[in-house]
């Protein structure tokens, strides 16, 4: 797997419409976008898809980027992890691979909430906040 700095920075990358993918792509990239709605309570027309790894996409739900990971078996749900996530799965050995997955992936709604909360609690920590 190449830790390329475009596999984790979209902005870099080029992206490729939908209409680009090939038809397995395209199956296996609706499914990942059903899923980040699901997750987030409503449909999304951020979810960016990578060029080089065309089933990794991305998504910035407030100041947070999440790496939305599209599956080919249709039997596992797509995987959603932080940035920071993904960077650790990347880096990870073979053998630690599925677990560090399974503890970092985002699954479901209240998941999310939860990681948007600490990125909502650091910022306010941070002073930045506005005074009343």
């Amino acid at each position: 797997m190449s830790n390329t700095t475009s596999t984790i920075n979209p902005t870099s990358a080029s992206t490729r419409a939908l209409a680009d993918c090939t038809p397995l792509e395209c199956e296996c990239r609706a499914r990942a976008d059903a899923f980040v709605a699901e997750l987030i309570g409503a449909p999304t027309e951020e979810l960016t898809w990578d060029e080089v790894h065309p089933l990794q996409g991305h998504v910035h739900i407030g100041r947070r980027e999440l790496v939305v990971i599209a599956t080919h078996d249709t039997s596992r749900r797509p995987v959603v992890l932080t940035v920071a996530g993904w960077d650790a799965v990347r880096r990870s050995s073979s053998e630690e691979r599925r677990a560090l997955i399974a503890s970092c992936a985002i699954t479901n709604h209240s998941a999310l909430v939860s990681v948007l909360e600490s990125d909502a609690a650091e910022w306010l920590a941070s002073g930045v906040g506005i005074a009343a």
